[in-house]
């Protein structure tokens, strides 16, 4: 064990707060006897992992970091509660334990915001039970193509909106900047954030998205049955679906017990959320086939080219017991999607909005 005892830096103890669910911003407390002068005052980076040797040198690594950490949150315990009112007053979901988090606190196990924080990818995907349940119907969303941390933190505020779609098809969004919108927004608690991948046949980035922490992956221009079950499978794990196991990563936040990651595994099979896209004439006539694959949670019919067939791809839906919606800049068109019965709508894209309500402010002067 020798090899892999290393001395417990400022950086090293950043990582043992990114496993454990301290903020970052209250370990300087602890690191004054033991980090280097020239490596107290740094920003840290929760992506300082420690690399691990392969095999059993690997495992008993893992032993050697639990225990480090737990010695960690025993002597930094008084600070950390002190932190986390002061820094998150506002987070709400470790004010009390119901749902998955009620079999932990009933075996001992301590809620508070810390955790809760890093639990926050882990919460009920309650925008999946509205489109399963088709109430409450009308949520309203809007594009984030801005690929713009605060914008997308931004928008998470914003009281009426229910979903919000991290566009990686059109906008030039790259994996870190998702990961960063999504820490961005989940962080916040309200508002689900959907990833839209670039194309609805890799099962690779899929996989790579979910593993950043989405729960919800919107998938473009869908045109089969098959390529919607393919698409369904590439968010499932084996034996329903590929997606690839990854173990300590944030989509479990960070966990490594077993139990933990056996956890994460049926919560996501559960609450993960899968939406296509209908792009095409063809298609929109192929809906009935494509909504019944299990594993379709809500199916978007929007493009030019199916416009003037919105209505239509609503009446399929409909009839096929799915939920569906639409994008509309205009502010009629989304009431009527509404009143159509559409399950989401989404306003328009950050962008767009930006750009109306500068020109609309300078029409005004």
């Amino acid at each position: 064990m020798d090899a892999y005892k290393i001395e417990p830096t400022f950086s090293r103890l950043v990582m043992l707060a990114a496993l454990y669910g301290v903020d970052a911003s209250v370990i300087a407390v602890d690191c004054e006897s033991t980090a280097p002068a020239s490596d107290e005052t740094r920003r840290p980076s929760l992506l300082e992992w420690l690399i691990l040797a392969p095999g059993s040198a690997a495992a008993a690594a893992a032993e050697q970091l639990h225990r480090e950490a737990e010695d960690f949150k025993a002597r930094t315990a008084v600070a950390v509660a002190a932190a986390a009112s002061a820094v998150a007053p506002s987070v709400t979901c470790g004010a009390a334990v119901s749902g998955d988090d009620a079999p932990a606190a009933a075996a001992g196990a301590t809620a508070h915001p810390p955790v809760a924080r890093r639990r926050s990818m882990l919460r009920p995907n309650t925008f999946k039970r509205a489109l399963l349940t088709r109430e409450p119907r009308g949520l309203l969303g809007v594009w984030a193509s801005a690929c713009c941390p605060q914008v997308t933190e931004l928008l998470s505020t914003v009281r009426m909106l229910s979903w919000l779609t991290i566009d990686m098809e059109h906008a030039p969004n790259t994996l870190p900047s998702v990961l960063t919108q999504l820490q961005a927004s989940q962080a916040m608690g309200t508002v689900e954030a959907v990833v839209r991948v670039p194309v609805a046949t890799d099962p690779v980035i899929v996989k790579r998205v979910l593993d950043l922490g989405a729960r919800t992956i919107m998938f473009p221009a869908v045109e089969t049955a098959d390529q919607a079950a393919a698409a369904v499978a590439s968010t499932r794990y084996p034996p329903r679906g590929v997606r690839g196991v990854m173990t300590t990563a944030r989509m479990s936040g960070y966990a490594i017990s077993p139990d933990a990651l056996q956890s994460y595994y049926a919560f996501a099979e559960r609450e993960t959320c899968a939406i296509v896209q209908i792009e095409s004439a063809a298609a929109v006539e192929r809906i009935p086939e494509i909504a019944a694959i299990d594993g379709v949670d809500g199916i978007f019919p929007s493009h030019p080219e199916v416009a003037a067939a919105v209505r239509r791809a609503f009446e399929l839906c409909e009839a096929s017991g799915v939920a569906y919606g639409s994008i509309s800049g205009d502010a009629a068109t989304c009431r009527g999607f509404v009143d159509a019965g559409a399950s989401f709508v989404a306003v328009g894209t950050d962008l767009m909005l930006l750009r109306a309500a500068l020109e609309g402010r300078l029409d005004e002067l």
